[in-house]
């Protein structure tokens, strides 16, 4: 290719004179032996995929496809391929100009190729989709990689600053009512928590090889206690919420586990949490009643 990495171009010339698809990010050429990417790196992030350099020191991108399960096809195909097809990946950013910046030629990691995270769809965001993520490796020359907003740091943290960004939507929306509600509950509950001298924090646990992490909200050190919420009481948000539960509960290694609820919940939903060992939890005027008692909980009565 006769442009250097750095040079801001036109998407439309290298398609004329390279080929490839004009309207897809994965883009293989079926004139010249090359595959195309053409990203919106700051779009990309802001709708919670991640797109630009990571820790590991590879370039992340999210594969192929806005709706439903990524699969190994198309674009996610040829990128997997592109080694054994003799294609190099040739990456290009878009400008704040609406010209794309070429950044250089690149490799799947030969070790670690891709992944798998949760992903909203780009149309529908309360969807979640199972997505693949790309990693990849520059080859010789190539021009300055943005780093990713998006990766989050292990660890245990002060809740009272780190419960908003734990309970932070994932994509460019607004938070729904009952995310509202599972943050006001979480954030009063760690008061009660905290006012009775317990040890509280807040915990994010990395998953897999990415950098998708699992959010803790809340782990009362002191009874070795889980607490999430749905910041809902009906069967289908409980139903959902358990899952999460229990799997904090077993990455973090918690003795019990506590789900908040707005209110009392009915008898059914109760018995449903009864059976997989999970404690309720709801507000009574400044006190916590509880669906039955942990190894020790305070404030509730």
């Amino acid at each position: 290719m006769r442009i250097r990495p750095g040079d801001l171009v036109d998407r439309a010339a290298i398609h004329a004179e390279y080929g490839g698809q004009t309207g897809s990010r994965i883009a293989p050429s079926k004139t010249t032996p090359n595959v195309f990417l053409f990203l919106d790196s700051a779009t990309e992030e802001r709708n919670g995929a991640i797109c630009g350099l990571a820790e590991d020191g590879a370039f992340h991108m999210v594969g192929e496809g806005t709706s439903g399960d990524h699969g190994f096809r198309r674009g996610n195909l040829m990128l997997l391929a592109h080694r054994d097809d003799g294609r190099p990946l040739r990456l290009f950013l878009k400008h704040p100009s609406g010209q794309f910046r070429f950044m250089g030629t690149f490799e799947l990691d030969r070790d670690l190729p891709m992944y798998r995270v949760d992903l909203p769809e780009e149309r529908e965001p309360l969807v979640v989709r199972d997505a693949f993520v790309f990693r990849l490796r520059p080859v010789g020359e190539h021009a300055p990689l943005p780093a990713t907003q998006l990766a989050r740091r292990a660890g245990a943290h002060d809740p009272r600053m780190m419960l908003p960004s734990v309970l932070l939507p994932v994509g460019d929306r607004d938070k729904t009512s009952v995310e509202t509600e599972a943050e006001h509950l979480l954030s009063a509950y760690c008061h009660t928590l905290s006012a009775d001298g317990h040890d509280v924090v807040t915990v994010r646990i990395p998953l897999g090889a990415g950098t998708e992490m699992l959010g803790v909200p809340l782990l009362d050190r002191t009874t070795d206690t889980v607490v999430i919420s749905p910041g809902s009481t009906s069967r289908r948000a409980v139903w959902a919420a358990i899952g999460e539960a229990m799997d904090c509960q077993r990455l973090t290694g918690a003795a019990n586990a506590m789900m908040l609820l707005p209110s009392e919940p009915r008898g059914d939903v109760l018995a449903l949490m009864d059976h997989v060992g999970l404690v309720a939890a709801w507000p009574n005027g400044r006190e916590w009643r509880v669906s039955r008692e942990p190894s020790a909980v305070p404030g509730l009565g």
